[in-house]
């Protein structure tokens, strides 16, 4: 008796910790390590998928939590700015001020020290932790491409003026070895079957004529050039549908006749496929298989095989954005660039892709990328999002 009582006590605890662990996912550790520093209670009220949450850390402090489109928590911070001006100007600032002023509030990080390299010009920590700070005015510069300054006024009075290196691992507020290692180890943790999209249903009303191959388009956005782009390619097929019906009381087959557009996947447009292949996100089109060689910090080399849409799904949940550019044909390969975009928090990955054509049109195809993760933009007014001209002092309210 004893003994079945003890298995129930142990299998109870068991479900309790499985439930606990369920209950929130997290986009990292120091994420976790946040949550419990602050005694934030997640458990019986876990947070929904893409939303923000004021709730109370354990002493009464006012903080923010907020999931990605797979309810795992990817911030937590003191709430320094509004929302309006999150989505204006997308920017790494805002969540390293925010998660910074945390951590300087509880010591979440033993080490601190790299929150000297914020200067003040007008208040301290304090004054970020205790003034409310996301109900006032807001104005953002950039200086040289060194520093942004950040700037909160009261009716027109400056409360707090800080400056804030751009650093891109200090923006990060953490190593890019490491940040490299948390992906990697997300995308072996999520490597499991996906469920594919239902084949899309396009009109020829959403279709442009491309070049003079009897193709047509869907245009999506681009990435500062044109052929960096987020476009499916389609080819207009003809469809027929045998039908029975009764006319005149005489049952009979008619053959209906229809033309709809179809995804391109043809050897015969090498670039247009591959992109298709990658960017579609169309159940008509055949997951590829990615064999991906990470090129990462201090000359590591990761290997790891994973479906598109698996790919797709994990990188988008990020907060990211994908484009395609086609670069060419060669030794019977078909050869292009996915861009990896997350501009509120100033990164790119990039991935060369190669595809053997034969693979174009394969039932199972197959794909190889030398995939470089965390790059800093090139072109800052890219990668670190829009923000204001630093003479504009645009300034945000509430």
């Amino acid at each position: 008796m004893m003994r079945v009582a003890l298995r129930v006590i142990l299998l109870t605890v068991i479900h309790l910790a499985v439930s606990d662990a369920m209950a929130q996912d997290f986009c990292n550790d120091r994420m976790r390590k946040a949550c419990a520093v602050c005694g934030l209670q997640l458990k019986d009220a876990p947070l929904p998928a893409g939303q923000a949450r004021e709730m109370k850390a354990k002493d009464g402090q006012t903080v923010v939590v907020r999931t990605n489109s797979m309810a795992a928590i990817e911030h937590i911070g003191i709430p320094l700015f509004n929302a309006d001006m999150r989505l204006l100007m997308p920017s790494p600032v805002y969540d390293f001020l925010e998660y910074a002023t945390l951590n300087w509030r509880y010591q979440i990080t033993p080490n601190q020290f790299h929150l000297r390299k914020v200067v003040f010009r007008r208040g301290s920590w304090n004054t970020l932790v205790s003034s409310q700070l996301s109900q006032a005015e807001c104005s953002i510069s950039n200086e040289d491409d060194k520093y942004y300054v950040v700037s909160w006024f009261n009716h027109g009075n400056e409360i707090a003026c800080v400056g804030v290196p751009i650093d891109y691992e200090l923006l990060g507020n953490d190593t890019r070895r490491n940040m490299e290692r948390e992906l990697v180890r997300l995308l072996e943790e999520n490597n499991g079957p996906a469920a594919l999209p239902q084949p899309s249903f396009i009109s020829e009303d959403d279709l442009k004529v491309y070049g003079t191959g009897g193709l047509f388009v869907k245009e999506g956005e681009y990435h500062m050039l044109v052929e960096l782009n987020q476009n499916v390619y389609y080819t207009l097929q003809t469809v027929r549908e045998q039908v029975d019906t009764i006319i005149r009381g005489v049952a009979q087959t008619m053959v209906m006749e229809d033309i709809l557009p179809v995804v391109v996947i043809d050897g015969e447009h090498p670039a247009e496929s591959l992109g298709n292949l990658l960017m579609a996100g169309d159940g008509a089109v055949a997951d590829v298989l990615l064999t991906l060689d990470f090129h990462l910090s201090s000359y590591h080399r990761r290997q790891l095989s994973i479906p598109m849409s698996r790919l797709r799904t994990t990188l988008t949940g990020e907060g990211c954005k994908l484009f395609f550019a086609g670069s060419g044909v060669n030794g019977g390969y078909a050869h292009g660039i996915l861009f990896v975009v997350n501009a509120a928090r100033g990164y790119n990955h990039l991935l060369n892709i190669s595809m053997p054509l034969e693979q174009l049109t394969a039932f199972q195809p197959q794909a190889k990328a030398d995939v470089y993760l965390y790059i800093p933009p090139i072109d800052k007014s890219h990668l670190y999002g829009k923000l204001p001209d630093k003479k504009s002092g645009e300034k945000f309210k509430h």
